[in-house]
């Protein structure tokens, strides 16, 4: 396949996708087609361990089936080397798209939406056995159209022997036993703390949502045994507190109705007969005479 390059997608100074390799908007010679391509960062096409596993996840990724997970669907290669064509679209960072769209960060139903698929493609990816994403404002991507879908990019940390090369030191945008992988073995739920860290990301006040507050903190434990087994599981407590919520508020103006609708019907109120205008009248002026007597010398 022949790419002409028209212009680098999603650059950015952060996060692995970016570091080690990089997004460009292609198109392809013979039909004139936009793709999205993936091609490793010049330094690391000279790494044959890493050059290897770029081709094998390669082939992996073409049988994820998420409409969230942007798959590699066909390996190219050209003089610079390889490739991904990872097929048509237009997307930028998610870092990119809060300042683009500043008024996603008040878009609850969007914020919500984003969650929920990036729990989804996550979930689906380990079904398929691909595991240790990275969730970050850099490496999660936004679609450019009026939807903002979310959109990954494929791991390549589920092959180990680059770990170095992925993450040198550790990071807050990993979860903690992915960076001391002599002293444990991570699973799927470093991924749960990775989502973590992005709700984290799309709600920055110091108090999380109802829904997602205790969900959140479970899956940022530094004890993977604390977290939520699988983002499945996570996104179904998330749920469940948004119905428990909901019903909690519903019960709530239920009896606030009742308690007001007893007062009315129910407090013995006192059942003097109606006051004649007149009457009142006469008695504010003879209390205003009154007073104006007492009140001379």
């Amino acid at each position: 396949m022949k790419l002409v390059n028209l212009a680098i997608q999603n650059k950015t100074s952060s996060g692995r996708v970016a570091y080690n390799a990089a997004m460009y908007l292609a198109m392809e010679e013979h039909d004139g087609k936009e793709v999205l391509v993936c091609r490793p960062q010049p330094a690391l096409e000279r790494h044959g361990d890493f050059m290897d596993i770029f081709r094998q996840l390669g082939n992996l990724t073409a049988s994820l089936t998420s409409p969230h997970i942007l798959r590699c669907r066909e390996l190219g290669q050209d003089e610079k080397g390889v490739f991904w064509v990872m097929g048509p679209g237009k997307y930028m960072s998610m870092a990119q798209a809060m300042v683009n769209r500043p008024l996603l960060r008040t878009d609850t139903r969007w914020i919500d939406n984003a969650i929920r698929e990036l729990m989804e493609a996550t979930q689906q990816a380990h079904e398929q056995g691909l595991c240790f994403w990275e969730f970050t404002p850099h490496s999660v991507l936004v679609s450019r159209d009026t939807h903002g879908h979310i959109a990954l990019l494929p791991p390549l940390s589920p092959f180990m022997s680059v770990r170095e090369v992925l993450y040198p030191t550790p990071t807050e945008a990993v979860a903690p036993e992915l960076c001391r992988l002599e002293e444990e073995e991570p699973d799927t739920r470093a991924d749960v703390y990775g989502i973590g860290r992005i709700i984290q990301y799309l709600h920055p006040s110091p108090s999380l949502p109802f829904q997602y507050n205790a969900p959140t903190h479970k899956a940022l434990s530094p004890q993977k045994e604390k977290r939520p087994a699988s983002p499945a599981q996570m996104l179904t407590s998330i749920q469940s507190r948004r119905r428990g919520g909901a019903l909690t508020h519903i019960v709530v103006s239920v009896t606030a109705v009742l308690a007001l609708a007893a007062l009315i019907f129910f407090f013995p109120w006192a059942e003097d007969e109606p006051l004649d205008l007149k009457t009142v009248m006469a008695k504010d002026s003879l209390l205003l005479n009154d007073s104006l007597l007492t009140s001379q010398p």
